[in-house]
């Protein structure tokens, strides 16, 4: 979220087609958000559920709290409802007691083999994460 509001900031509103409809430009690219139904044709802010760069550009431009536009998925009332039962201890494997014919029936994992090379060491970016590169020269490593 903190890179669509610094990317927000750059944007251009070209013009307000109505009090929710806004039309915005990026890189020569023009994109309709509609506030009032959570829409924008990047997709991003119906897809994740939290406004993006166009959207918060659009609710800046009407001096609208940003909160409400985010899906409830990312309130913290509905974190607290999602974590608030009560997961109780299975106790040790050994002092369980398992019939015989649901024992037949469980899984083995099959043998995993380490694959060949250099394992990755950095997670992989989505494309729509800017992230730039910081290069060093030989000595400063």
């Amino acid at each position: 979220m903190n890179s669509a509001l610094k990317k927000a900031r750059e944007l251009h509103i070209v013009e307000t087609l109505t009090l929710s409809r806004f039309n915005i430009t990026e890189n020569q690219r023009e994109f309709i958000v509609d506030l009032e139904n959570r829409t924008c044709t990047c997709r991003r802010f119906e897809h994740e559920e939290l406004p993006c760069a166009h959207a918060i550009a659009a609710i800046d431009k009407r001096k609208l709290p940003k909160h409400p536009f985010c899906g409830r998925w990312y309130l913290n009332s509905e974190y607290k409802e999602t974590y608030k039962g009560v997961i109780h201890p299975v106790g040790n494997e050994d002092d369980w007691d398992i019939p015989e014919e649901i024992r037949e029936i469980i899984l083995k994992h099959p043998n995993y083999k380490v694959r060949k090379g250099r394992r990755q060491k950095e997670r992989y970016r989505p494309s729509s994460e800017n992230y730039v590169a910081k290069r060093k020269c030989g000595r400063c490593k």
